[in-house]
């Protein structure tokens, strides 16, 4: 801006001129510094200067100073491909059946049966006596390999008594049969009786058991007593026989086997008859 003024000045065509324009050149109010390190915090303030001197400081201005970046050479973009990400977890624990394993254990008491026989004084007793211990059959059904899972049996006898003989077969009995179930089947009235055994069964159908039970039959009944193990010619007697109806899986087996109980001592004790002391005369 330029301002024009007559004045007092002696001399031709005098004249004075007043202008602002005190600063010459490109960016007058920038200042670059150099040199400076990208990264770097630099804190700056300025102050300008003419001839009367320096004027008041700015405030303090904080910069990191940053490298200009590379230009982009090139660009793309494509489609990007959705998958979804499956995840397996597998958890497992090996089973292991816990076998426990209780033993008892006991002195031998050996048991003493006595028969007594009474008579008057001066009497003697005739005729014959016999002591009668129940014989005891068992029926056994196992498998060497897998559990028995299904299935029957049945049980067949020989009856002699009363003559002639005739055989006796129960009805099909579960494989797993309660002790209960097999001592009605044996009693029924179309085969032994009923009173004629009792029944009692071992075993839970695990590999301790071989995958079976046990049945153990006692004839303490009146309906069949004697020995039982042998017939009149002497020879054995199978009697009570078992015979698998169907069993699952195949291979499992059902047998039968005969325990006389045994007298390990016997003796026999007789008195004497005493007459009366006759008197000293």
């Amino acid at each position: 801006m330029l301002f024009r003024s007559k004045t007092l000045l002696a001399g031709t065509s005098a004249d004075i001129a007043v202008t602002n324009d005190l600063v010459k050149g490109t960016l007058p109010v920038t200042q670059a510094v150099s040199p400076i390190e990208p990264g770097i915090e630099y804190s700056m303030r300025v102050s300008a200067e003419n001839s009367m001197g320096y004027g008041p400081v700015s405030n303090v201005v904080t910069k990191i100073a940053m490298a200009v970046p590379d230009p982009i050479l090139t660009a793309s973009a494509g489609p990007a491909l959705h998958v979804d990400e499956i995840q397996t977890v597998t958890t497992a624990a090996t089973h292991i059946d816990e076998v426990q394993t209780i033993t008892t254990s006991t002195k031998l008491a050996p048991e003493v049966q006595m028969v007594t026989t009474t008579a008057s004084e001066y009497s003697v007793i005739a005729g014959k006596i016999a002591v009668r211990f129940p014989e005891i059959r068992t029926i056994t059904l196992q498998h060497s390999a897998a559990p028995v899972t299904a299935g029957t049996f049945t049980v067949a006898m020989d009856l002699c008594t009363p003559a002639p003989c005739a055989a006796k077969t129960t009805a099909a009995l579960p494989y797993n049969a309660e002790a209960s179930a097999v001592e009605a089947a044996l009693n029924n009235v179309s085969v032994l009786g009923a009173g004629a055994v009792t029944v009692t069964r071992s075993g839970d159908g695990t590999s301790i058991y071989k995958y079976g039970y046990t049945w153990t039959v006692s004839f303490t009944g009146d309906a069949v007593r004697g020995a039982l193990h042998k017939k009149l010619d002497g020879s054995a007697n199978p009697f009570l026989v078992p015979t698998v109806v169907a069993l699952v899986p195949a291979g499992a087996t059902i047998t039968w086997r005969s325990s006389i109980p045994t007298i390990r001592s016997a003796r026999t004790q007789r008195s004497k008859r005493c007459r009366s002391p006759r008197p000293i005369p």
